[in-house]
């Protein structure tokens, strides 16, 4: 899990287009009605195992990443602290609320990291065959053709 973690914080942006990447204003207002909701796990500076649940807004989930996995980092900076606690893993009733109340998906990072891959390798595939990157060569010989029927 440590690597595609790894894949996630440094590539995740990198995998998006720059014409697809949300634009500053798009990130404040996806920050005004949404929320990431994310558990993590760590340690405390005194070296005592905790847990929590934090409501992350959209533009600081690629910095809370990178933060958590270095280590050092105060939770609230990143976002609304749900609920939080000392040990390793959260009680089960705790993880069961945090489904049904905030609709928490425990395999979310998995989900997105495979869909990353599957867009990367998609798109080596539509490169590879197209001779040009972002058109399978079917549709690059179709919009050629439109193009030239619409210019005689």
């Amino acid at each position: 899990m440590a690597k595609k973690e790894k894949i996630l914080e440094e590539e995740i942006l990198k995998l998006i287009p720059k014409e697809l990447q949300p634009r500053e204003e798009e990130w404040e207002k996806a920050d005004e009605k949404l929320a990431v909701y994310a558990l993590t796990q760590g340690y405390t500076k005194d070296n005592v195992p905790f847990w929590a649940y934090l409501a992350i807004p959209p533009s600081k989930y690629v910095a809370f990443k990178t933060a958590e996995q270095d280590g050092n980092f105060t939770l609230s900076d990143y976002g609304e602290v749900l609920a939080m606690g000392i040990g390793y893993n959260p009680p089960n009733d705790i993880m069961e609320k945090m489904e049904t109340e905030f609709g928490v998906n425990h395999n979310f990072e998995e989900e997105i990291i495979t869909v990353a891959e599957e867009y990367v390798k998609e798109q080596q595939v539509i490169d590879k065959y197209s001779g040009k990157k972002g058109l399978p060569k079917r549709d690059k010989e179709k919009k050629d053709r439109e193009e030239g029927e619409g210019g005689e």
